[in-house]
């Protein structure tokens, strides 16, 4: 069904941006030489949270989360 084709593609693209998120952040953190933990605690969230978005198994995390 061609129909599902612009919806396949928006849902590939959000995939693709989220894989991309975790690969910056993971980047960003090993060039800082910063741990998970610490990482959180400058942006003032928890490590659980930068895990979940590093692991791009997080269900639609909002940026604007706090810490535990």
């Amino acid at each position: 069904d061609t129909a599902a084709i612009p919806y396949a593609k928006k849902e590939y693209d959000t995939i693709e941006n989220d894989f991309l998120l975790a690969e910056e952040i993971i980047q960003y953190r090993k060039d800082k030489n910063y741990t998970q933990k610490e990482l959180a605690q400058k942006i003032g969230t928890s490590q659980p949270a930068i895990a979940r978005l590093e692991s791009v198994s997080y269900n639609k995390v909002s940026l604007g989360f706090s810490g535990e």
